[in-house]
């Protein structure tokens, strides 16, 4: 098959491995000219189902980035070259190097725990976005040459239907050694991040003492001796490690780990020269848990986008005895009562050379603004020194960095149909920043060093307690804790977030425009706020300001969405059509997936009297977000300016269904179904109108006109009279033209 191409845009270089669910090659991207792995899958039923399955879960994996997960490119459909039925396909990351369980016998058990430590930071990730693995073993965990740990097939051919499917590695699915017992069971409904979680303390168990805890001959036997929860240990266990790997390992999921990254956290601190745990009691006690989520229910059987593993192939061989936690981390002691692992009081520690190194790596990179070298790096150091809360403050601040970067962007809709820009950050970068910050502190507070807090130990507790009021919603804590702290840190790197989020904390728009503005004094341009500002200039009809904010924050930031669409709408609110709509296309280009630029491309390409071409981006933002109240609005007006009612209040109802308290909307329906006679159900849409903003002049001319109508010839004079003193100085003859209409009848 070398040669063929694929979809149209791969060319196939090597078949790697063919099973019952598919095929997986090497190809070449012929557009982008990088090698890629390509699994073509086998479903036996409409691919087109799974396509749009795999394409959902990889847009919520996709948002939690991390150098253990595989990075997808592309999920579609062909027939081209390799089949000639429609099958779906996934193009990935062409990753190389062997499985976790080819490696583990070269590393020492500080290697082998390290490796762990990253695999299951990995599998953390893949939770916080909703996905379970259920299938985690060392031949699904791949080691590169340099040291990266990758985890591969998350969970596929459960959906499909195969209980043991062909995996990246030739191995099949559901090996019974790893699975626990809801699994073996078939309670899928309880299957959860617990689930995984037990998986990796089989796999600690495995790498202590050099096999699995249960074995059998035959499934059944297998089966069998993880329902009865008893295991062998040996007296070689490491305390700390066999700690964990008991908890890990307990039948009633409650009692596990709470989460991936807990479990990691709880091996962070081994040290190879631990002396063995005691004989274990099995009458230990144990901090309850809450019951499984349900919740989890549907992606236990979910096609998981990482499904691009099984397109992952190991080809080099490579030297990883590298692999090792920290080994001059506080040593582990062990309570009696929960045998669960504490640190001890740190002693003195010289700081190993390499970390130094690393760190200074990392923060170069911060310093640049290279948010993902940064982030790489701080990653590469915690997988060689686990815990070291420098490391993972700094980590902290660049989750905080990608969650400006990657803001939310959308629009809303105002008078008049003008389309309002509207931000807000990543929410879930801000979790990851606020984990991190926790456990650097966590690790901090133990030391107990005899001078307190760092200065930037200081100032990134004050960052995160702010960002903790800004997730929980509690502006008035968030402004005092800014407000106290902007003029505390007055100067010092990193105190710009004081303003910034002092902006976030301001409902008018001088009050934030003030505070971004210093932002970006303090900051000397950072490219967020500029947006910001930007963005405060925009609400105050500062068209030419907001524009030169966007234009230098594109110089500083060329893929930045939010300053493509910021400057799109502030040229097409200067009546720049053209510019406007290039611009706007260009941030179309950036993220397609998003209805925003959509939108404000609609609003454009309307204004410069080209409805179907205006119409086709509304259909295409309420595609790639049927829930954007926006979209349904926009497209309403579009189909009512072209004569088809039905259509347009079909849309007007789906935007009010999205967002009941939208009174432009309310306004245009309500103005619609006055033209169709239906005054009764427009006085109940008008009078919502007016209540809500009753500064618009529009919305009380429509009433007063309704209510003439109704014959409440009193009350139109009113609100007609209201409508002209709200209404521009062009626009009150037409008004007082009305109100003579009335009063003559």
């Amino acid at each position: 098959l070398r040669g063929i191409t694929f979809s149209r845009r791969y060319r196939i270089i090597r078949e790697i491995a063919r099973g019952g669910m598919g095929v997986v090659y090497e190809a070449q991207d012929l557009e982008l000219g990088r090698r890629v792995a390509i699994k073509a899958v086998r479903t036996g039923g409409d691919p087109s189902i799974l396509v749009a399955r795999l394409r959902r879960e990889a847009t919520a994996l996709a948002r939690f980035q991390h150098p253990g997960l595989v990075t997808i490119y592309e999920i579609g459909t062909a027939r081209e070259g390799v089949t000639s039925s429609l099958v779906p396909y996934i193009a990935t990351e062409f990753v190389e190097g062997r499985t976790l369980g080819q490696v583990v016998p070269e590393m020492p058990l500080a290697g082998r725990v390290g490796a762990l430590i990253r695999t299951a930071e990995a599998v953390d990730h893949a939770h916080r976005a909703g996905v379970v693995h259920r299938d985690l073993k060392p031949a699904n965990v791949l080691v590169t040459g340099d040291g990266r740990i990758v985890v591969i097939d998350f969970g596929l051919a459960r959906w499909i239907g195969g209980a043991s499917e062909l995996t990246q590695t030739g191995e099949r699915l559901g090996t019974f050694h790893y699975m626990a017992p809801e699994q073996v069971e078939g309670r899928l409904d309880e299957i959860g991040p617990w689930t995984d979680v037990w998986a990796l303390g089989v796999m600690l168990y495995e790498f202590v003492h050099g096999r699995r805890p249960f074995e059998g001959e035959g499934p059944l036997a297998i089966v069998q001796a993880i329902l009865s929860g008893n295991f062998a240990e040996p007296a070689s266990a490491p305390r700390a490690l066999g700690c964990v790997y008991r908890k890990a390992l307990s039948k009633d999921p409650r009692r596990r780990h709470a989460s991936a990254a807990e479990f990691a956290r709880a091996i962070s601190g081994f040290r190879g020269d631990e002396s063995p745990a005691p004989t274990p009691s099995r009458q230990r006690t144990r901090r309850p848990r809450p019951a499984p989520a349900r919740a989890w229910a549907p992606f236990a059987a979910g096609v998981l986008v990482a499904l691009a593993g099984i397109a992952v192939w190991m080809a080099s061989r490579h030297d990883v005895s590298d692999l090792r936690p920290i080994v001059d981390a506080p040593e582990e002691k062990q309570a009696p009562e929960s045998r669960e692992v504490e640190r001890a009081e740190p002693t003195d520690v010289v700081e190993p050379p390499d970390l130094v190194a690393l760190r200074a790596a990392a923060r170069e990179d911060f310093a640049r603004g290279a948010w993902s070298d940064a982030q790489a790096a701080c990653e590469r150091a915690l997988a060689a020194h686990p815990g070291d809360p420098e490391i993972l403050r700094l980590l902290a601040r660049v989750h905080l960095k990608r969650a400006q970067r990657e803001a939310h962007c959308a629009v809303t809709t105002g008078r008049g149909g003008k389309v309002d820009p509207a931000l807000t950050m990543d929410r879930e970068e801000i979790d990851l920043a606020l984990a991190r910050f926790e456990e650097a502190f966590l690790v901090e507070s133990r030391a107990s060093a005899p001078g307190g807090a760092s200065p930037q130990e200081d100032l990134d507790r004050q960052v995160a307690l702010a960002y903790r009021a800004l997730k929980e919603g509690r502006s008035a804590d968030l402004a005092a804790l800014c407000e106290e702290n902007a003029l505390r840190f007055a100067g010092r790197p990193g105190g710009e977030e004081f303003p910034h989020l002092l902006g976030w904390s301001r409902t008018v728009p001088e009050s934030r425009l003030a505070a971004w503005d210093e932002a970006v004094r303090w900051s000397q341009g950072d490219p967020w706020f500029l947006v910001l500002r930007a963005l405060a200039l925009y609400a105050r009809g500062e068209w030419d300001g907001a524009r030169s904010d966007c234009e230098a924050a594109l110089s500083a930031d060329p893929v930045s969405y939010a300053a493509r669409l910021l400057l799109g709408l502030s040229l097409e609110a200067g009546a720049d059509h053209r510019e406007a709509e290039a611009e706007l296309s260009r941030a179309i280009e950036l993220r397609p997936d998003l209805a925003a630029a959509l939108l404000a491309r609609s609003l454009s390409l309307r204004m410069s009297e080209r409805p179907d071409e205006a119409l086709a981006d509304c259909d295409q933002a309420t595609q790639v977000e049927p829930g954007s109240s926006a979209a349904h609005h926009q497209r309403g007006l579009l189909r009512s300016e072209r004569g088809d009612r039905a259509g347009a209040l079909a849309d007007y109802d789906r935007a009010l269904e999205l967002d009941p308290g939208n009174h432009e909307t309310r306004y245009r329906r309500g103005s619609l179904l006055f033209l169709e006679g239906r005054s009764d159900d427009a006085r109940s849409d008008l009078l919502a109108a007016v209540s809500g903003d009753p500064g618009s002049w529009e919305y009380w001319r429509a009433y007063g006109l309704l209510l003439d109508k109704l014959g409440r010839r009193d009350d139109a004079l009113d609100a007609l009279s209201r409508a002209r003193d709200l209404a521009p100085g062009d626009r009150r003859s037409e008004i007082e033209g009305l109100i003579a209409s009335v009063k003559g009848r």
